[in-house]
């Protein structure tokens, strides 16, 4: 078998049925498709084993709530394909993404191939700008700059890799993807890319990814860690590339403080979350790198360092109401 694709459910009956269907009409059809049902309080796991009566491709796990990553290698230990790729269950694939790969696969000889995606709705992104190989120089650029290489639902990889490579179970949350992707990329040292959207990216309001998560500083904090160990180990720590490093640290550590202002954090938890973000080792150190950052987002970052919260959280929603406003 080709390709084994791996979709981890949790509470997904509005987009299932779409996800599996952009499966199944795929113009290459050497496939499986396994479905790890992650607990789902409800009919996800229903029309899913739907699907699988239908198409004796369909395979259904079901599991008791453990996260996004453990389904994910639930469904791996059980995948039969040469090369396995992870599509999430409100998302969807353009009907010609296998036979892209297989193509790609086949004349790189690749153990991981990555695409271009589309934003539904939204825009088209292309982390890289043509077709070819992507070297570990020009990769780690992107993994310390943006997090343009960091999600594991855009890649093909050969399954043995993938087997050897799991990790990211421990930091189940908003950094588990680069968890899981950067063991693989390092074991690869390269990968193939081909600049087309085949991956259909729902930007799902309500989701996860993009709620007030109390830990979410936490899991960039840690994940990040990794990023710089790894930076060190294969001796890439010079200043400029650290100095882009701690951009986008600091960058991200903003986006969680000003994200728990908006969503109406308390202030017991805006407390918590501004004294865990001035004590990580990690921001400390950004102070003395030079940092590529707006002049505005400098001043915010002063303002953290300062111990000015209450300034932070009123410029936070004076730009909010701005925002408001103009969209009106």
């Amino acid at each position: 078998m080709r390709f084994s694709v791996i979709v981890p459910a949790y509470n997904a009956e509005l987009y299932i049925e779409d996800c599996v269907r952009s499966v199944r009409s795929q113009s290459l059809s050497d496939w499986e498709l396994i479905v790890v049902d992650d607990g789902s309080a409800d009919s996800t796991l229903e029309l899913a084993r739907a699907w699988a009566e239908k198409d004796a491709r369909v395979t259904v796990l079901h599991q008791e709530n453990a996260g996004a990553v453990a389904a994910r290698l639930r469904g791996l230990r059980a995948a039969r394909g040469e090369f396995a790729l992870y599509l999430d269950a409100d998302d969807a694939w353009e009907p010609n993404l296998l036979s892209a790969v297989d193509e790609g696969l086949r004349k790189s000889g690749a153990d991981l191939l990555m695409f271009a995606f589309r934003r539904v709705p939204g825009r088209e992104e292309h982390p890289f700008p043509a077709e070819g190989w992507i070297e570990r120089e020009a990769w780690t650029r992107k993994l310390i700059s943006s997090s343009a290489v960091n999600m594991v639902w855009d890649k093909a990889v050969r399954r043995e890799i993938a087997l050897a490579c799991q990790g990211g179970e421990e930091h189940e949350g908003v950094a588990e993807d680069l968890l899981m992707v950067l063991p693989i990329l390092d074991r690869v040292g390269r990968f193939y890319y081909i600049d087309r959207p085949l991956y259909r990216y729902r930007a799902v309001l309500d989701s996860r990814s993009n709620a007030f998560r109390p830990h979410r500083h936490q899991e960039i904090d840690a994940a990040r860690a990794q990023v710089l160990e790894y930076l060190v180990d294969k001796d890439l720590n010079d200043d400029e590339t650290l100095a882009r490093f701690y951009t986008l640290y600091v960058d991200r550590m903003l986006d969680c403080l000003s994200r728990a202002i908006r969503a109406g954090a308390s202030r017991a938890q805006r407390g918590q979350l501004f004294r865990d973000v001035r004590g990580f080792a990690l921001f400390q150190m950004a102070r003395f790198y030079p940092l590529d950052l707006p002049l505005s987002r400098r001043a915010m970052r002063a303002l953290v360092a300062w111990r000015l919260d209450g300034l932070y959280a009123f410029l936070v929603r004076r730009q909010a109401r701005a925002q408001n406003r103009a969209r009106c």
